[in-house]
């Protein structure tokens, strides 16, 4: 028989003032709206909500510190890397708390088939070596990056086994999470599978992209920046912000005719939205929304440092976008 269907919020069940500080505290986080109309108010998530930032309208945003330099307030930097054929690309980002501020983007060529082509060592100097200037004369390092291993996996495992600074990721097209628990490092080998001792995360990219998109959309307060603000600095290129906002999700309908969204590319390379991408998931997967400020005080202590302008070494040449 037929049976009537139905289904009750939560505002029957909590109280409205807890519902609406739910609400409250989502802000334009596009991942916790969803959350929150799904699980609280049980009605479908417009995903018309996802709108691709143009481009141009990014690239002229308020802009208040230079390419390659950190804004004072900065305490931690991390860095999302992209791993194509032919190149890595690495996305620098300073970090407060939930705000984001993009430093600086580096692209080493070579063949990354190759775990001894000399632009392993290049990406490892910018891990380990390479110092970003505070206006009150520290210089930041890199604390941890986030590294693509879906492509030449062997290589990046290799690269990353002996480097805790470096955390590999790859992509999964779920939507229930932004990062599935960590795994042991596989890796295929004459059709056996080998477990090694580094463990890699699964990053929802679906959610991130969304909430990266929807952070992209935010706008400065009267000169205030909100929270899960992304900044972007002085002088990357128009190619850099076209891949930053290179991709739509749209609906589609798949082989047995059931539509779903899909993140659809509209540009030719999307490495810098990718390099994005890792950097929000490793965000996550370091818990920084959930750092004491205590923490934040160690870590600016940890990773900055102030050295002598006469023991200073210029960092060698890279490509840029």
């Amino acid at each position: 028989g037929e049976f009537p269907g139905f289904h009750i919020n939560a505002f029957y069940t909590n109280p409205w003032i807890e519902n609406f500080e739910k609400y409250l505290n989502c802000g334009q986080n596009q991942s916790k709206l969803m959350t929150f109309w799904n699980t609280t108010l049980g009605l479908p998530f417009s995903f018309e909500a996802i709108a691709t930032p143009d481009w141009k309208a990014l690239q002229d945003k308020e802009k208040f510190y230079h390419r390659g330099t950190v804004p004072e307030e900065v305490a931690v930097l991390i860095g999302g890397c992209d791993v194509q054929h032919d190149r890595v690309e690495l996305t620098v980002a300073g970090v407060i708390k939930n705000q984001i501020f993009v430093i600086d983007h580096h692209v080493a060529h070579g063949n990354t088939h190759n775990a001894d082509d000399p632009l392993w060592e290049e990406l490892d100097d910018l891990v380990y070596q390479a110092t970003w200037d505070k206006p009150d004369g520290k210089q930041l390092k890199i604390h941890k990056i986030a590294i693509d291993s879906r492509h030449n996996s062997n290589a990046v495992w290799r690269f990353s086994r002996t480097r805790k600074k470096v955390i590999p990721v790859t992509g999964t097209g779920v939507w229930s999470d932004k990062v599935l628990p960590a795994k042991k490092f596989e890796l295929k080998e004459n059709g056996k599978t080998r477990r090694l001792g580094k463990h890699r995360y699964s990053l929802g990219v679906n959610l991130i992209k969304m909430d990266l998109y929807g952070r992209l959309n935010i706008q400065t307060e009267n000169g205030v920046i909100p929270s899960e603000y992304i900044s972007f600095p002085h002088g990357m290129s128009d190619d850099y912000y076209k891949q930053v906002c290179g991709e739509a999700c749209e609906l589609v309908e798949d082989s047995e005719g059931r539509q779903k969204y899909k993140w659809v590319p509209k540009y030719s390379q999307l490495e810098g939205l990718d390099c994005l991408v890792y950097i929000l998931g490793l965000h996550t997967i370091l818990n920084m929304h959930k750092w004491s400020d205590n923490r934040w005080k160690d870590m600016a202590d940890v990773y900055s440092e102030t050295i002598p302008e006469e023991s200073q070494t210029p960092m060698k040449e890279a490509s840029f976008l």
